[in-house]
């Protein structure tokens, strides 16, 4: 029995690397992604982690800012790793402007068919997935984006209390 919530937890783990680039376990045990990252309260808050993804899978209820988030994170990975993948024929493909817009009209239409609001540039997480959405290379920026707010400042902390 205990392996088996190991290997549940397994997969939650290996997606969130996957997404990310990192093994979000790791910085975790360091520091909390809710106390360190340092992007705004609205986007650290309910962010889809582990705990949140976990809940998600086992079909326990979770709030609707947790599911919303975590349609938006899964779709925005989706969307782009899917569009890579069929476009790897060269290695100077990056997306475009109408790519951004497919992107937005998909994610909107999943959360408005999930009875979730659409996606709005004022609200902090919601800006951070359309502006790596409208970046040339967008997964690399969401994580380039999780590098610099969250893992450098986990490294950070964990670097400076060692040399106490």
């Amino acid at each position: 029995m205990r392996i088996r919530s190991e290997q549940k937890s397994g997969n939650v783990d290996l997606l969130l690397s996957v997404i990310f680039g990192e093994n979000m376990r790791t910085y975790q045990k360091k520091s909390s992604f809710s106390k360190e990252a340092v992007f705004p309260e609205l986007i650290r808050s309910d962010f889809p982690l582990g705990m949140n993804l976990s809940r998600i899978k086992r079909g326990e209820p979770v709030s609707d800012t947790i599911l919303r988030k975590t349609l938006i994170l899964l779709n925005f990975y989706c969307f782009f790793a899917v569009l890579f993948a069929k476009n790897d024929t060269s290695d100077l493909f990056c997306a475009i402007e109408s790519d951004f817009l497919d992107f937005v009209h998909e994610t909107n239409d999943l959360l408005c068919s999930s009875g979730l609001p659409a996606l709005y540039v004022r609200n902090p997480y919601d800006w951070l997935f359309l502006h790596c959405a409208n970046h040339p290379y967008p997964l690399e920026e969401l994580r380039s984006a999780m590098r610099r707010y969250y893992f450098d400042q986990a490294d950070e902390k964990s670097t400076s209390l060692s040399t106490l």
